[in-house]
């Protein structure tokens, strides 16, 4: 990339490699090994419905380079059961069970169910206290297939056509693309092809 994209990082949902782009994460070690090799990021959606134990944490990073990066989407007790109107010190809490991702862990992801209705004083309390944990932004993309959510893989005209959108980006924006379309295994595709668009436009 040049001084003149943003900082993009291009990723899939998990770190799940399909048969039939198993040979452009060669080498050996486990599956997120492989897959941290290649593309410099990954969303972890398993904290949206379950915990895991420190070590886990730290054995996946551990398992990826320095320049490595994990976003991590906030449970759903916290999104969709309490809507928001979670204590301050329950959001730390979370926030530290992650300790062991250290440099790593750049975006804390929240999932909003569509049922939620704006409530200014909920969220905001809410963002605060999230903020006060870990502040920062990105512009975060999340993409999950069409015209199957999930399952579809996008054609070229469409990745060329986000690439060259991504690059309308100021310098210092970093920006995240996750493909989520993950139930074929079409993910790992998408995100290599867009980033080789990516790299092709910026030469």
């Amino acid at each position: 990339m040049t001084r003149t994209t943003p900082s993009l990082h291009i990723g899939t949902a998990g770190w799940g490699l399909p048969r039939a782009v198993a040979e452009a994460f060669p080498g050996d070690g486990a599956l997120l090994e492989r897959y941290a090799r290649v593309l410099g990021c990954t969303e972890i959606n398993t904290t949206f419905s379950r915990t895991h134990r420190a070590d886990t944490f730290e054995r996946w990073a551990m398992q990826t380079p320095t320049g490595f990066r994990f976003s991590v989407k906030l449970p759903k007790a916290f999104t969709h059961v309490a809507r928001l109107k979670v204590p301050s010190r329950e959001v730390g809490t979370f926030v530290s069970s992650l300790a062991g991702l250290g440099e790593r862990l750049a975006v804390l992801l929240v999932q909003l169910p569509p049922s939620l209705g704006f409530d200014p004083e909920a969220a905001r309390d809410f963002f605060r206290s999230v903020r006060a944990e870990y502040p920062g932004a990105v512009v975060y993309c999340s993409w999950h297939g069409s015209p199957r959510m999930y399952w579809s893989a996008y054609d070229d005209d469409w990745l060329e056509a986000r690439a060259r959108e991504l690059l309308n980006w100021p310098a210092t924006t970093q920006v995240w693309c996750i493909f989520d379309n993950t139930a074929a295994g079409a993910a790992a595709d998408d995100a290599l092809r867009l980033a080789a668009r990516m790299a092709r436009l910026s030469a």
